[in-house]
């Protein structure tokens, strides 16, 4: 075997080498970006369903067919702190006034998950049990402004809940587990969506 031919093996197993490791960061790229988009697209169609929830909710805060039932805002708002709210309407069209109450949980509810920041987003309908909604909520907060769009410190006292005219919205969601950014690396991330109501406007209650 002459010295040429060496050559040309050794180059050839050299180039096989390379095509394979990066056949094999091409599969690895593959399954981390199937990974991360199967968790986003989940993520955000549980963030979409969330918000439309809140929305539809928040915007009959007061609404009622018979003014008498919810005569003034603080009828509507009964109570306001930076993690709950409790609003008051008919929300299902039923000619019935309710209450609805939104709060979150405790981080140990959800002690198996590896994120140890996510929680349960309730939503409470009246007496009956509250409704789990939304599992990987790790942020829920909410802003209250009066009509002079100044804030107002919460929690909002119960006689007080009537000077509120507008409120901001905050939800973070990530996913209960993370996923691989490298093969090789042992860093990993979860999956994380944010969402930010810039004012919800009770309409109904403008004319209270």
């Amino acid at each position: 075997m002459g010295y040429t031919t060496l050559l040309d093996i050794l180059g050839a197993f050299f180039i096989a080498g390379i095509l394979l490791l990066s056949l094999r960061q091409i599969g690895n790229n593959t399954v981390i970006n199937l990974q991360y988009y199967t968790k986003d697209y989940t993520m955000q169609r549980d963030l979409a369903q969330l918000i439309a929830q809140i929305e539809r909710d928040f915007k009959r805060i007061g609404y009622t067919t018979n003014s008498e039932l919810i005569t003034s805002t603080a009828d509507a708002i009964t109570q306001a702190s930076d993690t709950c709210i409790t609003i008051v309407g008919d929300f299902d069209d039923s000619g019935t006034v309710q209450s609805v109450k939104y709060y979150v949980g405790s981080v140990s509810e959800l002690s198996s998950t590896h994120n140890p920041n996510d929680r349960i987003l309730y939503r409470q309908v009246g007496a009956s049990a509250a409704q789990k909604i939304n599992y990987n909520v790790t942020y829920f907060h909410l802003d209250y402004y009066d009509s002079f769009d100044k804030a107002i410190t919460t929690p909002v006292a119960t006689s007080s809940t009537g000077s509120i005219a507008t409120i901001q919205i905050y939800v973070r969601l990530q996913s209960p587990d993370t996923y691989a950014t490298s093969i090789d690396n042992d860093s990993a991330k979860y999956t994380d969506l944010y969402w930010r109501q810039m004012r919800v406007t009770a309409k109904n209650l403008k004319n209270r």
